[in-house]
């Protein structure tokens, strides 16, 4: 586990605003699908056990009735009342553990492999392999009846199965049809809900290249985008404003020490010229003489 956290940590570093949206979705709708079809797959297993519970429960009792007070041979051999449905499976267990199986029972599938314990569960469906056969299932319910004997009346679960299967194939096939839609409409719509991002991404390497006067273009500030993108906007106008005023201080301190040296620069350049007038008319005053 410590070594899949810092790949997993690395995968999700490495992936895209949009992968992981995409991921997360897929990952969402494909657990969702799974509790959906597992709940659907128990609810419906729940349904038809309770109806073959019901159906092997009133047959049962009939069954038992029937071996408790046997009708006279040639009466059934002519009416054929007593001939079992071909969906039912009935056996006779005496005392001694010998298996009688009742004519007209389900034939084609190796009966139930019933211990000993489940023969003594009277009066309580429970489900039953088939013997060497994992691939088949019985719904069992034994019932005992005078002379020490058990009645056990099962119902295959073949059909039962194939439904559940087939729901369970059902929801496996939406669950896949709904990624793949996910796919198909998810993918635009991040696509078009970034794309102000990328636009942002685009103007931000244009300021940094030196191109100042460049915008953040943004959606209505409604949005989460829309808003960063103004609140940008607005620092990169306060910081033009500052640069333009830094600028221009500059710009007025440099033109105000040339203004001012020049004047100084000039009258250096006339000072031997005035001090040689000066010392000229101070030797042709009388008053020097």
């Amino acid at each position: 586990m410590r070594s899949v956290a810092p790949l997993r940590r690395a995968v999700l570093a490495r992936a895209s605003l949009r992968v992981r949206l995409m991921a997360t979705a897929a990952i969402l709708v494909a657990v969702t699908s799974v509790l959906m079809g597992l709940l659907g797959t128990v609810l419906l297993r729940d349904y038809l056990y309770g109806r073959v519970d019901a159906q092997l429960g009133t047959f049962s009792s009939f069954v038992s009735r029937v071996v408790t007070h046997p009708r006279p041979g040639p009466r059934l051999h002519r009416t054929g009342s007593q001939q079992l449905p071909t969906d039912y499976l009935v056996e006779t267990v005496d005392p001694g553990g010998q298996v009688h199986v009742a004519p007209g029972s389900m034939q084609g599938i190796p009966p139930p492999a019933l211990t000993t314990a489940q023969l003594h569960r009277d009066a309580t469906s429970f489900t039953a392999t088939a013997k060497g056969s994992a691939g088949h299932a019985w719904r069992v319910l034994v019932r005992t009846v005078p002379g020490g004997r058990r009645v056990v009346a099962a119902v295959s679960l073949d059909d039962v199965q194939s439904t559940v299967g087939q729901l369970e194939l059902a929801d496996t096939v939406a669950g896949v049809a709904a990624i793949v839609l996910l796919a198909g409409i998810g993918l635009p719509l991040i696509r078009a809900s970034l794309a102000p991002l990328s636009r942002m991404e685009d103007t931000a390497s244009a300021i940094a290249a030196g191109e100042l006067s460049r915008r953040i273009p943004h959606p209505q500030e409604r949005t989460e985008v829309g808003r960063l993108a103004a609140a940008l906007n607005a620092m990169l106008d306060r910081s033009t404003g500052r640069r333009s005023s830094g600028r221009f201080t500059s710009n007025w301190a440099r033109s105000s020490r040339s203004s001012t040296s020049r004047p100084i620069r000039a009258a250096s350049a006339w000072m031997p010229v005035i001090s040689r007038v000066t010392s000229a008319r101070s030797a042709a005053s009388p008053c020097c003489r």
